[in-house]
């Protein structure tokens, strides 16, 4: 299959949902580099980036949405699949006893979690919501970890590894119409390129409305508890 602009589609987002888009050009058309500020009302704005990584002779489209909390204390939470995780890293975290049962087996199936505050990830995990977004979204990450500065600032991350999928594991945002972009248009006229590209910007919005809901209710989940150190 021939290579998605990514850019493109998060571009089309911005003029749908508002926002700065910043891209890498078109002279980088081949490159998935770009990154989308999108306000959230009164809460601090949502970043997006989307950015291509790369590991020995093997390249990979990445997706990430942060945002920013503050909170009274220091705290940090991981929540990862299984399968982006070595086997000795999983040996060790479950002889070291951080991988335990938060209370939704259906959430955290297939799932890692770490953290340097088992109590309070309970409560956060207990948030309904959250909860929700985890069991809707199983190939995404979550990470909240504190800011450079001792101010009480934290970072909440959620990741979309490998978005493009992989050779087993197709992707959520790899839909039909997507796919159909790169596969059927050369033998397509005008009017149906552009019914094709109006549905597959349809699927990619869908998509990211679902994944900033995640980003939004581990925001609200984390912040709505105290943190007792």
């Amino acid at each position: 299959m021939s290579y998605i602009d990514w850019n493109r589609f998060l571009a089309g987002y911005q003029k749908h949902r508002g926002g700065s888009f910043f891209s890498c050009g078109r002279e980088r058309l081949n490159q998935c580099d770009s990154q989308l500020v999108l306000p959230d009302g009164e809460e601090p704005p949502l970043l997006i980036l989307l950015r291509q990584c790369a590991e020995g002779r093997g390249s990979w489209d990445n997706l990430i949405a942060r945002t920013t909390i503050p909170l009274d204390g220091s705290y940090s939470l991981h929540i990862r699949r299984k399968d982006l995780t070595g086997a000795g890293f999983q040996t060790l975290m479950s002889l070291a006893g951080e991988r335990r049962d938060y209370g939704d087996p259906a959430a955290l199936k297939g799932r890692v979690v770490t953290t340097d505050d088992r109590a309070f990830t309970k409560l956060v995990l207990g948030d309904r919501e959250l909860r929700n977004a985890l069991t809707a979204r199983p190939g995404d990450s979550l990470r909240v970890a504190p800011g450079p500065l001792d101010d009480g600032a934290h970072t909440v991350e959620v990741c979309c590894e490998n978005f493009d999928g992989t050779l087993t594991q197709r992707s959520p945002w790899l839909t039909d119409h997507i796919a159909a972009l790169t596969d059927d248009c050369f033998f397509k006229d005008d009017g149906e390129k552009s019914a094709l590209q109006k549905a597959a910007q349809e699927d990619f919005d869908r998509q990211m409305d679902g994944f900033l809901a995640f980003l939004r209710a581990a925001r609200d989940a984390v912040k709505r508890w105290p943190v007792k150190k």
